[in-house]
């Protein structure tokens, strides 16, 4: 896959979507009982990466916008 091309601009796409899609899965989950305090901890902590990837990658898409 070429830097900056079609296929890899339609990857980061699809990656962004499945961690948005994880990213709602995880919430629902967020207040129930069964997780522990530290378990809890961990999928606040992994949204918050997930998160931070997705602004990266929408980053990356953007540099990669030509408007001329």
């Amino acid at each position: 896959m070429e830097e900056g091309s079609i296929e890899e601009l339609e990857a980061i796409c699809h990656f962004i979507d499945s961690c948005y899609y994880f990213i709602k899965k995880i919430k629902v989950y967020i207040d129930s009982t069964f997780f522990t305090p530290e378990a809890r901890n961990e999928l606040i902590f992994t949204i918050k990466l997930l998160k931070n990837l997705m602004i990266r990658c929408t980053n990356i898409i953007l540099a990669g916008i030509s408007f001329d």
